[in-house]
């Protein structure tokens, strides 16, 4: 299940989702047919956050990085840890 991550790195392709659906509804041809048939922004991160997990973590693991405010650093890095502890764990599921 692509959905099943850490709640930071959750958050993080959700507001990637986000960010995409607001581009995207930019073009009037993709916001008339979002809005035909009946896609708002909320159904649309739902739907699409689990597919930008992968990036999500990569986003966050760059920004490790990047950023300047150790304590931001320190917590991307303790959810990356903890979150392959969870990608561990599902491998030895299946």
């Amino acid at each position: 299940m692509p959905g099943h991550c850490h709640v930071l790195i959750a958050r993080t392709a959700q507001e990637m989702a986000g960010v995409l659906y607001d581009e995207q509804m930019t073009d009037n041809v993709i916001y008339a047919a979002a809005k035909r048939q009946g896609m708002t922004r909320g159904k649309y991160v739902k739907a699409k956050w689990p597919l930008l997990v992968q990036q999500a973590r990569a986003t966050l693991a760059t920004m490790l990085q990047t950023s300047t405010d150790d304590r931001l650093k320190e917590q991307i890095a303790e959810a990356l840890i903890q979150d392959n502890a969870l990608m561990r764990g599902r491998k030895n599921l299946v």
